[in-house]
Formats: C-alpha cells, structure tokens, sequence
C-alpha cells in the first residue's frame, strides 16, 4: 500500500492506495501533482497584501486580476471603477453618475475632455463653446473668420444689407427707375453716408431679380432680420414685415385700404414686375394706375396686393418706396 498526498483547497489528504507496479508509482506522481494545482489561488484570509476594497496597488484591485467584482473596469459595472485605483471615478460608460474615465465623476460626457457646452453655444472648437450659426471668427467651422464688412448669418459669412420703406411718400412719376433709384438715394444716405441704395420698383424690362445683386441678408434699419438670403427674401414669406423708415422708427399701423400703409413697387413678392408701373414711373396723371405693396404684410402682399380697395391706385396719390442697399 502507497499513501497519496492529494491538494485540496488548501490542505494536503492522505489517500492510501495500492500501488503494485511501476505504472501505479507513476500514477500517484501524476495525481499527486494534478492535486497540488488547485492550491494556487491566494485565500485572503491568510494573505495580508490583499486589502477589502479592491482598489489601488494590491494585487486584486488594480485593473489587471481576473476577478471582475473588485472594481478593475473590466466588468462593465459602472460602479466598480474604470481600473485607475480608484473606485469612485467609474467606468468610461458616460454615465455622469459614474465618469467618463477622465477621473473626474461629474463631467460624465464619455469623451473624456470633461466639457459640456450650453444650448446656445452648442458647437466645440478647441476648449472653447461657440455657435458656428453666429460666431465671427468661427463661422460654420472653426476658425473660419468672417471680414470686417461680414456678418456669421446661419453659418455663412455674409454682408448685411438694409432695407428701409420711406417716411416721405411720392406720386407715380418718380422720374422712371433711375429717379426711383435716386430718391431712395437721397432718402438712405443721411443716415448711411456710405452705403447705396435701390428703390424696389420693376418697369416692364427691368425688375429686381434681373437687376439686383443678390448676396448678403437683408435687416431693418432697427436691426431686425427681414431675410436670410436673397432667396428666402423673395419666397413670398418675410420674417419681420419693412415698416421701419430710414431713421430706423415704425410706420404707425393702419389698414391696407389706408394708403398710409401703401408702398409703390410694379413688383410682386418674388422680384419680378407686374403691371400696372404708371408708365414705367413716369406718369403723375389721374388716367393711369400703379400696382403697390403693404408695409405691415409679411405675406406676398408686402410687395403686390392683387385685390384693390374699391378704386384703382391711382399714380397722382403719393405713395412711399422701399429702398435696398444694394
């Protein structure tokens, strides 16, 4: 009989067996050492290098054992550490209540640089929140600096252009569109020295959309937006209606029969001419008429209203213009 020390959770058992060979002498070798494999896990109760927590510098809460319950990252628990040492930092799965693995629990984003950026500052460019819809010097993508004589409008850079409707109203024979043209001149340029205006009169050959230029947004003379774009301007729909004067005040509201809300223009909402234009603007007579628009519309009717109110707009009534710089 042969006595076999078999390793078992620890602990060394006695087995006795017959041994009658060489073969079964090579056997119990064999079975001995199968049993000694199973004493190599460490028991902490017997080992003082590994601490409760799991975390830090010990051998089984550092990232790399295989035991997933002591906070190492590896088990997709978020409340187990992201296996930098330290439990409370989470586990990179973007949870603000855990990390984002930048060791740093309250920025959560899971990108790691720690910054969360407002609504009305949305977009990041380096470590720095800004709107590309509006930004000067990041103007629909970083570092894209709009020119001095620019504005950021919806991601583009784009020149401002003003827009006005006169405080002074005139008769049907403005001189044809050149005296158009220089009245709306004479009405801009002693608030904008600098700047030149049209008037937004068509004759039968020449319109605003065969004659204009057409780039920029267009704005009030009191800031507002009236237009993104040359293309939304004449859509038949504005954003804000052209019932500011050159000076910047409001025209006092008053109904579209009234022809204190009367604009002379020839022209319908999408810039091309319509009749009747007083003879291209030059004719005052009583005999013929004009097509006009409304200054409080936002609709088409701010530039061609098809519907007269009783009478035909005669071209001896004063009417006011609209003026864009151009």
């Amino acid at each position: 009989m042969t006595r076999l020390l078999i390793g078992h959770g620890g602990w060394l058992v006695v087995v006795r067996a017959a041994v009658h060979d060489a073969a079964m002498k090579r056997l119990a070798v064999i079975v001995m050492c199968v049993g000694l494999a199973g004493c190599t896990k460490l028991n902490s109760a017997f080992d003082e290098r590994v601490s409760e927590t799991g975390t830090g510098d010990d051998l089984i809460g550092d990232g790399d054992d295989p035991y997933p319950s002591t906070g190492d990252g590896d088990d997709d628990d978020p409340s187990t550490g992201d296996g930098d040492g330290d439990p409370s930092t989470g586990d990179g799965d973007g949870d603000p209540s855990t990390g984002d693995g930048d060791g740093d629990p309250s920025t959560g984003d899971g990108d790691g640089d720690g910054m969360m950026c407002e609504d009305d500052t949305p977009d990041l460019c380096g470590d720095t929140c800004t709107n590309l819809d509006k930004d000067q010097l990041n103007c629909g993508f970083c570092e894209m600096a709009c020119d001095d004589d620019q504005d950021c409008n919806a991601g583009s850079c784009m020149r401002p252009r003003i827009m006005f409707v006169t405080l002074d109203a005139f008769t049907g024979g403005l001189g044809g569109l050149p005296g158009a043209d220089d009245l709306c001149q004479e009405t801009g340029e002693g608030f904008y020295p600098e700047k030149l205006f049209w008037a937004w009169n068509s004759t039968q050959i020449e319109s605003p959309n065969n004659t204009f230029e057409q780039d920029g947004y267009f704005v009030r003379t009191n800031g507002s937006k009236i237009a993104n774009s040359w293309d939304q301007l004449i859509s038949g729909q504005l954003l804000v209606p052209i019932d500011h004067d050159e000076a910047g005040d409001p025209i006092p509201l008053s109904g579209p029969c009234d022809i204190e809300s009367q604009v002379w223009t020839g022209t319908d909402a999408y810039g091309d001419a319509v009749e009747p234009q007083c003879s291209n603007w030059n004719t005052s007579s009583y005999l013929y008429n004009g097509a006009y628009g409304l200054l409080h519309a936002t609709d088409p009717s701010w530039s061609f209203v098809e519907q007269n109110c009783g009478e035909p707009p005669r071209c001896n009534q004063p009417r006011r213009l609209y003026c864009l710089e151009r």
